[in-house]
């Protein structure tokens, strides 16, 4: 009898704890991000095109506005108006009700360069 009180002690001294110590975790800043960056907060994002997913045996998919879009699917769900047409390496086409196609960039102000081969550097000593 004793000994499951004192249980019923223990837990009941370290619940609270566990309790404040995930609150506290919510609120605490991610010290990696530069000052004055936008927090990623779930559920909340800027829209666009977000990620491009190719995987083997299933047909590529793009997340766009926080929803994950396989190829020919609708952007907004079954109620969408635009359905996903193209999945490039690095943008996705939409094309709405009235045929207007609309192109989504992963980067819209970034481009590629590549650098030029450097002959000294394929030289081994």
């Amino acid at each position: 009898m004793a000994r499951c009180l004192n249980l019923s002690a223990l837990a009941l001294a370290v619940l609270p704890a566990l309790l404040c110590g995930s609150a506290m975790a919510e609120t605490l800043r991610d010290p990696t991000r530069p000052p004055g960056s936008n927090e990623y907060v779930p559920g909340q994002t800027d829209g666009g095109l977000q990620s491009i997913v190719r995987r083997e045996g299933q047909k590529p998919r793009a997340l766009i506005n926080g929803e994950l879009v396989p190829l020919g699917g609708k952007v907004g769900g079954v109620d969408g108006t635009q359905r996903l047409i193209a999945i490039h390496a690095d943008s996705v086409v939409l094309l709405d009700a009235q045929g207007n196609r609309e192109t989504l960039q992963l980067t819209p102000a970034a481009s590629k360069t590549f650098a030029k081969p450097n002959s000294s550097a394929s030289r081994k000593p």
